[in-house]
């Protein structure tokens, strides 16, 4: 998907049933360091919060969680997305 559209934000899980949402993480920043930004949600991860933070993370929440930080969280990400690929590389 990522080869092909263009991808704000990635919520994921981190244990998922056919998958890991480390692993996803990993390749998802393999393609492009800042875009999309990932938004892991967790009953139980086995990866310490400041490890998935270093990995590229923008947030992490806990389940259960709060409905209304999440929304906060996916709309400041995808601003925060936006504006840093709106800006222009300029040489010296």
């Amino acid at each position: 998907i990522l080869d092909s559209e263009k991808v704000d934000l990635v919520l994921s899980d981190v244990k998922m049933p056919n998958g890991d949402g480390i692993e996803l993480l990993e390749k998802i920043k393999s393609k492009n360091v800042r875009t999309p930004a990932v938004i892991f949600v967790s009953g139980f991860a086995d990866i310490r919060l400041e490890d998935a933070y270093d990995k590229g993370i923008e947030a992490f929440f806990t389940k259960p969680f709060n409905r209304k930080a999440l929304i906060e969280a996916v709309n400041s990400s995808i601003q925060t997305s936006r504006k840093w690929n709106n800006r222009r590389m300029v040489r010296v």
